[in-house]
C-alpha cells in the first residue's frame, strides 16, 4: 500500500480501521467483554427468575403443608379434650357411687407419691 492511496472503508465496521496490532486486539477484547457481560447479564436474570419461580413454590407448598398440619393438630386436641372430659365424668360417677373406695384410692396414691418423691 502507497502512502498516497486512499485507506478502503470497511462498510461492515462502524469504527475506523485499527491502526495497529495493540489497538486492533484492544478493541477485540473490549468486543468480547461485552458480549460476555451481555450473556452474564442475561443467564443472572434468567437465573434470578427460576430462583423467584421455586422461592414461590416452595413457599406455596409449605403453606398448603402448614394448613394440613394445623388442621391435624386442632383435631388431635379436640379429640384429646373430648378424652380427658369423658375421663372426668367417668371419675365424678366412680367416687359418687364408691366413695370410700374413693377415699382409699385418694390415700393409697397420696402415700406412694409421698414415699417415692421423699427418696426415703
Amino acid at each position: 500500500m502507497n502512502d498516497n492511496e486512499p485507506q478502503q472503508i470497511h462498510p461492515e465496521r462502524s469504527e475506523p480501521p485499527p491502526q495497529d496490532p495493540f489497538t486492533e486486539a484492544k478493541a477485540h477484547a473490549q468486543r468480547a467483554a461485552e458480549t460476555f457481560r451481555t450473556a452474564a447479564e442475561a443467564k443472572a436474570r434468567e437465573l434470578r427468575e427460576r430462583a423467584h419461580t421455586r422461592a414461590n413454590e416452595l413457599r406455596e407448598n409449605a403453606t398448603v403443608r402448614a394448613g394440613e398440619l394445623m388442621g391435624d393438630a386442632e383435631r388431635a386436641y379436640g379429640e384429646a379434650r373430648g378424652r380427658a372430659q369423658t375421663m372426668q365424668e367417668e371419675g365424678t360417677v366412680f367416687v359418687r357411687e364408691n366413695p370410700l373406695k374413693a377415699l382409699g384410692v385418694a390415700i393409697l396414691t397420696g402415700f406412694f407419691l409421698g414415699t417415692f418423691f421423699r427418696g426415703k
